[in-house]
C-alpha cells in the first residue's frame, strides 16, 4: 500500500506540468430563474493543476456567500488530473434580470456570462391566509449555533440618567444570508443610537463564538418602571441532514435547505427613581456633567444696533431635552427669541454633544455694559449634588446713538441732550439759489413721467409683499422644516458619499439619518423616535395616501439600512452610492407626495 501510495504521488508530480498547460475553468447555476426570497447555487469547476481560486465578481442587487469547496484526483492510463469544485450561493435583493459576469482564474480562459432572472412578487389572494411568522427561539442551554443577548449596564437609575443598552449577537457557524435585526420597543424610554460596535470572538460552553453588537443611550422620562422589549434578530442558519458531522465533506453533502430562525432577547425592566429634593430655579433637567460658553459678535457698537449672542451648552447626558439658559434681568437691554442647534457626540459609551442657542440682544442705552454669566444648573450622578455651571461675563462698549435718530434740539440756543451732537443750523434747499442744481433738476423731470410715478410704489408693494410671507415663514416653524427636509437630507448624503473606505460605518450612519431625518422633517416627528412603523402609519394616515409602490420602496430601504447599521462592514463604497442614488430619488418622489 505505502509503494502504491509513493507511485500516485511520483504520477501526479510528473503530471503536474503537463496537466497546467490543461487548466480549465467552467460555472453552471442551478436555475436560470427564481422566485423573490429563493437563493440560487453557483458552481465554478476548475479541471487541471494548481492552486488558483476563481476571482468572482459582483453582482449589483445580489449578495454572494461561499459555500465551501471540493478536490478529487483521477489518474487514468497513468495520467493524473485534478478537479476543484467552488460553491457559492446568489441571493438577489430584487426582482429582475441579473447577469453572472465572466468568471477568470489564472492560466484559464474566462467563463461565458450566464442570465438569470427574479420575478416580480405575487400578491396572494384575499382569501388566502397569511403565513405566520416564526415562532420566537428561546435561548438554548449548552452552545447553539447562534443566540443573542441585551444587558443594561445597570437596572436603577434616575429620571433623565443615561443607562447603556447592548444587544450582542452570537454564530458558531457561517450565516447564509445578513441577518435582519429589530430593535427593542421601549416604554417610558428615550432611546439615542451610540452605533455597531465592532466584531471579535470569544468561547462559550467550549465553543468559538464571532460576535457583534449594538448599543443605544437610553433615557428614562419619569420615575417608576420603564419596559424594554425583546430584541429579535432573524438569521438564516445551514440545516444538516441525516446526522452529519463537522467534517468537511460530511458539511458539504449534508447541506439541504437553510433554516429560518427568529432569535430574541429577554425582556428586560428599569428602574427610575425620581431626583433628589433641593434642586436650584436654573436646574435644567440634565444628569451629567455640563459646561456653558457664551460669545457675542462684536463688542462695540452704538446704542440701538443689534449683536448676535450666542450660548453653547455641552456636555454629557441628554443634550436634546436642554431648555434655553434663563436670560438675565437688564431694563436696558432687550432680547429676542432665540433659535437653537443640536450636535450629538458620542463619548466613549455616553451619548452628549452641544446645543446652541443663538439670540439678537440690542442695547437702548450707551456706556460701559456687562452682560452677567448665564448659568445652567444638572445633576452630577458621580457626585451626588446638583451643579451649576455658568459663562465668563461679556463686556459691551455702547457708543451713543445715530444723531441723526436723536430727538430735535428744543428752542434756539437750548443745550444739546446728552450724547446728541449738532449736524447742522437748518435743512439744505434742493436747489442752490443763483445756479442749476443737477439733483433738483432730475427730481423736476421725474415729476413730469406721468404713469412712471407708480414705479416707486411697485417696488413698495413687492418689499411688502416679500417681508409677508418671510414673517408667513418665520411664524410656521413646522412647515419651515418640512420645506427643508430634502435639502438637510441631500447634505447627509453627499457627506455620507464623501466618507473614506474606512469610515464605513459612518457613511452608514450618516445614510440613516438623512432618510429617518427626511420623515421625521416631513411628518412633524422627533427624528430620534422615528421608526419604519410609525412613519407607515403616519404616511398611510393622510387624506391622500403615497403609492403603495413607493411604500414598497421605503420599507426596503429603511430594511436594508437597517441590516447595514448591524454590519456596517459589508457596505462598500459602491454600496453606499447606490443606497444614497436611491434615497434622493426616494425624497424626490416623496416631496411630490407630502405638502407642507
Amino acid at each position: 500500500m505505502k509503494a502504491a501510495l509513493l507511485a500516485v504521488c511520483a504520477a501526479f508530480s510528473a503530471a503536474a506540468p503537463a496537466a497546467a498547460a490543461d487548466l480549465s475553468v467552467s460555472a453552471t447555476l442551478s436555475a436560470r430563474s427564481a422566485a423573490p426570497g429563493d437563493q440560487l447555487v453557483l458552481s465554478v469547476s476548475i479541471s487541471g493543476s494548481g492552486s488558483a481560486a476563481p476571482k468572482l465578481p459582483l453582482i449589483p442587487d445580489v449578495e454572494i456567500y461561499e459555500s465551501g469547496k471540493s478536490q478529487s484526483l483521477s489518474i487514468i492510463n497513468g495520467r493524473v488530473s485534478s478537479s476543484v469544485l467552488y460553491t457559492y450561493i446568489l441571493a438577489p435583493r430584487k426582482a429582475g434580470r441579473f447577469v453572472v459576469p465572466p468568471i477568470e482564474v489564472p492560466g484559464a480562459a474566462p467563463t461565458e456570462p450566464i442570465e438569470f432572472s427574479v420575478g416580480a412578487a405575487q400578491s396572494p389572494p384575499p382569501a388566502a391566509p397569511q403565513a405566520e411568522a416564526p415562532a420566537p427561539a428561546p435561548r438554548p442551554a449548552g452552545a447553539p449555533d447562534a443566540f443573542v443577548t441585551a444587558a443594561l449596564d445597570k437596572n436603577r437609575a434616575l429620571v433623565n440618567e443615561q443607562v447603556t443598552l447592548v444587544v450582542r449577537f452570537h454564530t458558531a457557524v457561517s450565516l447564509l444570508g445578513a441577518p435582519q435585526y429589530d430593535a427593542p420597543k421601549l416604554t417610558g424610554l428615550l432611546s439615542e443610537n451610540l452605533g455597531a460596535e465592532g466584531q471579535g470572538t470569544t468561547v462559550i460552553g467550549g465553543r468559538t463564538y464571532h460576535f457583534s453588537e449594538v448599543k443605544s443611550a437610553l433615557f428614562p422620562v419619569q420615575a417608576g418602571r420603564a419596559a424594554i422589549s425583546p430584541a429579535i434578530v432573524t438569521v438564516q442558519l445551514p440545516r444538516r441532514v441525516g446526522g452529519m458531522g463537522d467534517d468537511f465533506f460530511d458539511r458539504f453533502f449534508g447541506m439541504a435547505a437553510p433554516e429560518s430562525r427568529r432569535l430574541q432577547t429577554e425582556p428586560l425592566s428599569l428602574q427610575a427613581d425620581p431626583l433628589p429634593s433641593g434642586a436650584p430655579e436654573d436646574f435644567c433637567g440634565i444628569v451629567g456633567s455640563l459646561t456653558v460658553a457664551s460669545a457675542v459678535d462684536r463688542a462695540r457698537l452704538r446704542a440701538g444696533e443689534a449683536l448676535n449672542l450666542t450660548v453653547t451648552v455641552s456636555g454629557v447626558g441628554n443634550i436634546k431635552s436642554l431648555p434655553e439658559p434663563k436670560r438675565p434681568d437688564l431694563p436696558s437691554v432687550r432680547f429676542f427669541d432665540s433659535e437653537n442647534s443640536v450636535k450629538l457626540e458620542r463619548l466613549g459609551d455616553k451619548m452628549g454633544g452641544a446645543k446652541t442657542f443663538k439670540m439678537v440682544v440690542v442695547p437702548r442705552v450707551s456706556g460701559p455694559l456687562e452682560i452677567p454669566p448665564l448659568t445652567v444648573s444638572y445633576y452630577d450622578p458621580a457626585k451626588r449634588a446638583y451643579v451649576r455651571a455658568q459663562s465668563k461675563p461679556i463686556r459691551l462698549d455702547i457708543l451713543p446713538g445715530d444723531p441723526n435718530a436723536a430727538p430735535p434740539v428744543a428752542g434756539p440756543g437750548a443745550e444739546p441732550a446728552p450724547g446728541v451732537t449738532a449736524v447742522a443750523a437748518d435743512i439744505r434747499y434742493l436747489k442752490a439759489p443763483g445756479g442749476r442744481f443737477a439733483p433738483g433738476d432730475a427730481l423736476a423731470a421725474f415729476g413730469t413721467l406721468g404713469p412712471w410715478h407708480a414705479l416707486p410704489a411697485a417696488f413698495l408693494l413687492a418689499a411688502l409683499l416679500i417681508d409677508l410671507r418671510r414673517r408667513s415663514h418665520a411664524a410656521d416653524p413646522r412647515g419651515r422644516r418640512a420645506r427643508a427636509a430634502r435639502a438637510a437630507a441631500e447634505r447627509r448624503l453627499q457627506l455620507a458619499e464623501a466618507q473614506p473606505a474606512e469610515e464605513r460605518a459612518r457613511a452608514v450612519a450618516l445614510l440613516g439619518e438623512a432618510l429617518t431625518g427626511y420623515f421625521a422633517d416631513k411628518l412633524h416627528q422627533p427624528a430620534a423616535g422615528l421608526t419604519l412603523k410609525a412613519a407607515l402609519l403616519r404616511l398611510q394616515d393622510r387624506k391622500t395616501p403615497p403609492p403603495a409602490a413607493e411604500l414598497a420602496r421605503l420599507r426596503s430601504i429603511w430594511d436594508e439600512l437597517d441590516l447595514l447599521r448591524y454590519a456596517p462592514g459589508g457596505a462598500g463604497q459602491a454600496e453606499v452610492k447606490r443606497l444614497a442614488g436611491e434615497i434622493r430619488a426616494l425624497t424626490l418622489a416623496f416631496d411630490k407626495e407630502l405638502r407642507s
